[in-house]
């Protein structure tokens, strides 16, 4: 789902058979299509589509530029049709090669196709989630199996060569061209299992883009952002710092969050675990991070909590609408929760700072 900035409403997903949407009822091409549909903010259904091939579709993620253009990522099995569009060799049909290719289409805010594209593998490939900044630059990212062809001049090799397992992927497409230009493409992953994928993606507004994702092999480097509402969050934090030692017995383990904030010397005290970070100094972690080698006596970095400056927080071109957070910390001492003594007591961002 997706928010334009006047607060109309987009959704994406597959159906089968006929789709019925407020008035509009579409029917699939074949066994499964993909839809997307738009309300305003009332509710009032304002216009529905589908689209897909003779085979199984489906659309997994969608995203709003600055202009209210939309973009649509999915999966599909056989050529599909996007009318009106700049699809392939000149013409609105998306071409196939085998098994599930990726697609990444572009309309405008009335439904009306703009540009689509494909990337694949020789295997099975899917897209999970994909981003566009305040430069329309689309971000897409999630799981391919072995060399993954953007166009015939961008070509993404597994980062392991010879790797024939599942891999994460992430891609960027130029959303100002006409055709929907692919600028780059990056594979990652472990060579042992099927598991590798992305499974979220975002720029940050000043050039640079995060994905998160997980695959199942040892680490060099493990950051664990702990919870500490509870003594169960606690013995949960515990369980993760022992399972990742197991998993990768020479990691270097980084404990940060809550838990770190308020009992930092007990963590130091579980095996494996190299730094603790407090809330303050989380912050600095690429900075204290100098090498990844483990020590014999953990470091352990932190002050106490009433030394802390208040940390705001906001959203800058992942969205439509700005959030701002202006108030943090709790006045509360509950006997069953630890926040009070790791977090800020009632904070409220001055005017001064909140503008």
């Amino acid at each position: 789902m997706a928010i334009d900035q006047f607060s109309n409403i987009y959704v994406s997903g597959g159906f089968q058979g006929t789709g019925n949407y407020g008035p509009y009822s579409i029917t699939s091409n074949g066994e499964w299509d993909a839809f997307i549909f738009k309300m305003d903010k009332d509710g009032n259904w304002l216009w529905a589509e589908g689209f897909g091939s003779n085979k199984t579709d489906r659309a997994n993620s969608i995203a709003i530029d600055v202009c209210d253009d939309i973009y649509i990522t999915g999966e599909y099995r056989n050529p599909m049709v996007f009318p009106g569009a700049n699809a392939s060799n000149g013409t609105d049909t998306l071409s196939h090669k085998q098994k599930r290719d990726v697609f990444v289409a572009k309309m405008n805010n009335q439904g009306q196709w703009k540009w689509a594209k494909r990337a694949r593998t020789s295997g099975t490939d899917k897209p999970y989630q994909m981003s566009v900044d305040a430069n329309k630059q689309v971000f897409i990212g999630g799981t391919a199996k072995g060399e993954m062809t953007f166009t015939s001049g961008l070509v993404a090799p597994p980062q392991i060569p010879g790797d024939t397992t599942m891999s994460a992927w992430v891609a960027q497409i130029d959303g100002t061209s006409n055709n929907g230009d692919w600028v780059w493409a990056k594979m990652a992953g472990a060579d042992t299992d099927d598991d590798d994928r992305t499974g979220d993606i975002c720029p940050d507004g000043f050039g640079n883009v995060y994905a998160i994702g997980f695959f199942e092999d040892a680490a060099d480097l493990y950051v664990i952002n702990t919870c500490s509402v509870t003594e169960n969050a606690n013995r949960e934090c515990r369980r993760i710092i022992r399972k990742a030692k197991k998993n990768s017995p020479t990691a270097f383990i980084v404990v940060t969050g809550c838990f770190a904030q308020l009992k930092p010397k007990e963590i130091s005290d579980i095996e494996g675990v190299d730094m603790v970070l407090g809330a303050h100094e989380k912050f600095n972690l690429p900075q204290l991070l100098t090498n990844l080698n483990t020590v014999e006596e953990t470091e352990i970095h932190g002050c106490e909590i009433e030394e802390l400056d208040y940390f705001t927080s906001y959203s800058l071109n992942d969205r439509t609408r700005s959030f701002l957070k202006i108030q943090d910390g709790c006045d509360y001492p509950c006997t069953y929760c630890t926040i009070p003594p790791v977090s800020y007591t009632h904070l409220t961002l001055p005017t001064n700072r909140e503008v």
